[in-house]
């Protein structure tokens, strides 16, 4: 298993993950983040998309919020889980 450090601030720890059936990841942390290229709050989602993964992974966050929680009244609030429904056909 892979360690991704996001942080070194506490408002940075993830509370929420999630991997598609492509294997991104779709985070989501206790406050305010900084990743490369983009910044949130704890309302919202962010997505990693992993290049190489091993003792040292490598990938790219996402240029936009997947979920952006303040355009739809969750500011304040705090995501504490993440579900990704695939439709399959």
């Amino acid at each position: 298993m892979a360690t991704i450090i996001v942080n070194t601030r506490s408002s940075e720890d993830v509370d929420a993950l999630a991997m598609d059936a492509g294997g991104d990841l779709f985070l989501s942390t206790t406050g305010t983040f900084f990743v490369p290229g983009l910044s949130g709050r704890d309302e919202d989602i962010f997505g990693y998309t992993p290049s190489s993964s091993g003792i040292v992974t490598r990938g790219d966050f996402a240029d936009d919020l997947f979920f952006n929680g303040s355009q739809i009244g969750l500011a304040g609030s705090d995501i504490k889980g993440i579900d990704l429904t695939f439709n399959q056909i």
